[in-house]
């Protein structure tokens, strides 16, 4: 009994939190001016796994699980200890300051609430991670809302001066009601490159998910209202997500496909997903009652030179390749300019498409000019081909996609084939003749034997230049004559469909 009694005074006459998770501060119903909170870091070496947490507002009292809590926060990961302010609902994290820049301290995370009215994050050099900007704007308390989670800063007249719901991480939560645009951001799980993060946005005439490479990025689940109508907020209530005219009336509503208890808040997970949580009463923890999308649909399910097939699995492209191919590696990666070039070669990916959507695709074009166009250009890494399905008279014209990346892949489950999808290849794993590359001499040892003599320089630029464009022609042509096997295909189902249709007007 005495141990444990001395267990709970010492954090309280420390006001630290130290290497037992989750340890509680002293907390109140408002954290007031020139408060503060402190989690103390372990001392070297980096201890992997270390995790403390100082509450500061617990809105437990009085409420009915699970509860809304405001603690400081500090997480050993990636070799590092971070420090945040964060809000927890039942234990788990829905919302922290560090969510785009994280706060590497030193020694101490502390939370205090200045005197001027300044929120802020230090270590125990004094250093400033985080702030809220309100100093001198007249800020007496840090507020939690028991209801909805909101964390807020309000002066004397209990006026907002600053709120956590202006600055949205990856989790929107149940009673919350956000005017548009509204923008969740999400780090992926499964690509170390900091440059890459999902998005969820909702604007005025759709809402969307987007996976980001830089400045590049493609949409790969999207829901538009009715025809004519606008939306202007969005609202999570214990149904679902509900979007919401200038009126208030529900114009599209997300909601999970069986009955459940409510939900409790949706998230943007780190594999791109969307997903809302309701809470199990019984063994006391959140559990998904709706998935936007499956496996095969997210768009870094496998991985960028892989397809993920009806079953699930990720193949590699070679397995799908029209072509002979060698196993295509880091061929096709994320980066625009890998796989592209002189050695380059665009491979049809039989019976494939992707998840992701480009915003302006090219309209009106042959699948020849779809695929020359990305071959040519060092920017483009694979291309999606989809035949228009308005007749025979605009058979041979579609809408073509180009993409930096070749991540998404997936097989076509449908059993169509208005669909092409082509890859650029290395030459070499491309299954390229031998004569190609044994003709084709690179270009600065003949630029050497040339300055010796030039007459035979002269002949030799004549031959590299015949020899270019006798490859060009080849490449061409190989594209030409898989064009001409799909639209082969295409045509033999439509006179089998016209002999078909004939025959049942004989009979």
């Amino acid at each position: 009994m005495a141990s444990n009694r001395a267990l709970f005074v010492l954090p309280m006459l420390l006001a630290v939190a130290v290497l037992l998770p989750e340890q509680i501060a002293l907390s109140s119903a408002d954290f007031p001016l020139g408060r503060q909170a402190t989690v103390q870091l372990p001392p070297a070496p980096y201890q992997p796994g270390f995790a403390a947490r100082a509450v500061v507002l617990d809105a437990k009292q009085g409420h009915r699980q699970p509860a809304f809590a405001a603690a400081v926060s500090a997480e050993a990961g990636a070799g590092r200890c971070t420090c945040s302010l964060v809000v927890l609902l039942g234990g788990v994290k829905v919302w922290a300051s560090d969510h785009l820049e994280k706060f590497v301290p030193a020694a101490l995370c502390r939370l205090e609430l200045t005197e001027d009215g300044q929120l802020r994050l230090t270590d125990g050099a004094g250093k400033v991670g985080w702030l809220s900007g309100t100093a001198g704007q007249g800020v007496k308390a840090l507020h939690l809302d028991r209801r909805t989670g909101n964390l807020v800063l309000l002066d004397a007249q209990n006026c907002t001066m600053w709120q956590s719901l202006d600055d949205p991480t990856d989790t929107f939560l149940r009673g919350q009601q956000r005017r548009l645009p509204v923008y969740l951001i999400a780090p992926t799980t499964n690509m170390a490159a900091s440059s890459v993060f999902y998005s969820f946005e909702l604007d005025g005439d759709r809402i969307a998910t987007y996976v980001n490479f830089g400045d590049t990025r493609y949409s790969y689940w999207e829901l538009a209202p009715p025809a004519n109508r606008t939306m202007a907020a969005a609202r999570l209530n214990g149904s679902g997500l509900g979007m919401l005219d200038l009126r208030g009336v529900t114009v599209a509503q997300i909601t999970p496909p069986v009955k459940k208890p409510p939900v409790s808040f949706l998230a943007l997970g780190g594999d791109g997903n969307l997903v809302m949580y309701y809470y199990d009463t019984r063994h006391q923890k959140f559990r998904a009652s709706y998935k936007a999308l499956g496996f095969c649909q997210l768009p870094l399910s496998c991985s960028v030179h892989e397809v993920c097939s009806s079953a699930g699995k990720c193949k590699d492209f070679s397995e799908y390749a029209d072509r002979p191919a060698a196993r295509a590696g880091n061929a096709s990666s994320s980066n625009p300019r890998e796989g592209a070039g002189d050695k380059a070669r665009m491979v049809h990916l039989r019976g494939v498409t992707t998840v992701l959507r480009t915003a302006s695709p090219l309209a009106n074009v042959t699948l020849r000019e779809c695929v020359v166009q990305c071959a040519r250009n060092l920017s483009c890494n694979a291309a999606l081909y989809v035949r228009d399905n308005a007749g025979v008279a605009a058979a041979d014209h579609g809408v073509c996609s180009h993409y930096k990346v070749t991540a998404g892949a997936r097989e076509v489950t449908d059993g169509s084939r208005r669909y092409s999808y082509w890859v650029k290849f290395p030459e070499a794993a491309a299954g390229g003749d031998e004569e190609d590359d044994d003709s084709s001499p690179g270009t600065s040892t003949i630029l050497m034997i040339c300055g010796a003599i030039d007459v035979v320089c002269a002949l030799v630029f004549v031959l590299l230049i015949s020899l270019y464009f006798c490859r060009l022609r080849r490449q061409a042509a190989a594209v030409d004559r898989v064009v001409e096997l799909q639209e082969c295909d295409g045509e033999g189902a439509r006179e089998h469909n016209d002999t078909d249709s004939n025959g049942s007007e004989q009979t």
